[in-house]
């Protein structure tokens, strides 16, 4: 979803302005580093209910 998102938004800007090929290139960059950390965030985020679900599950088998 992320990925589609930020194609689109890349296409749109790239084909609606001229823009100098460092500047694209610079863009794309920026763009990458963004894209890699809310991949990131999203893999934490997925990941945070499973480890509350196994700690929880820790907690009763201690009881």
């Amino acid at each position: 979803m992320i990925n589609k998102l930020i194609k689109k938004w890349m296409v749109m800007i790239l084909h609606t302005y001229i823009l100098p090929e460092g500047l694209t290139k610079s863009f794309k960059a920026s763009v990458k580093v963004k894209k890699q950390l809310l991949l990131e965030m999203q893999k934490e985020i997925d990941e945070d209910p499973e480890s509350k679900k196994a700690k929880l599950e820790a907690k009763r088998k201690d009881n």
